[in-house]
């Protein structure tokens, strides 16, 4: 749907799903090479690698919360992953996410 039919329909009182989204940055029909990664995974990979140096509580905190970050990016790629690589990355990342629980709980 486009902007100008959306703000029409808006203007009629109708209520949408559809939002318009405009994206400055693709390219029509062009497969995307490279992306920056998304928050909560720069999030992940900043709280695992300060969990390392980090004594104690902070360190088991930063853990936690890398597993909670790369949770939500797998669960994002896995629901909304751009192709089938990033869905398949987002699955990898599911499985990982499972291991460290598991590996946090029970060891």
């Amino acid at each position: 749907m486009t902007e100008q039919a959306h703000k029409k329909h808006v203007e009629e009182g109708e209520v949408l799903d559809e939002k318009p989204t405009t994206n400055s940055h693709a390219a029509p029909n062009r497969p995307v090479i490279v992306q920056s990664p998304n928050k909560p995974l720069i999030i992940a990979i900043v709280a695992f690698i300060l969990a390392g140096p980090l004594p104690g509580v902070l360190g088991t905190f930063a853990y936690i919360l890398g597993i909670i970050a790369l949770g939500r990016w797998s669960f994002l790629e896995v629901e909304r992953g751009a192709n089938g690589i990033r869905r398949f990355l987002g699955w990898l990342g599911c499985m990982l996410t499972l291991y460290l629980v598991i590996h946090l709980v029970f060891y």
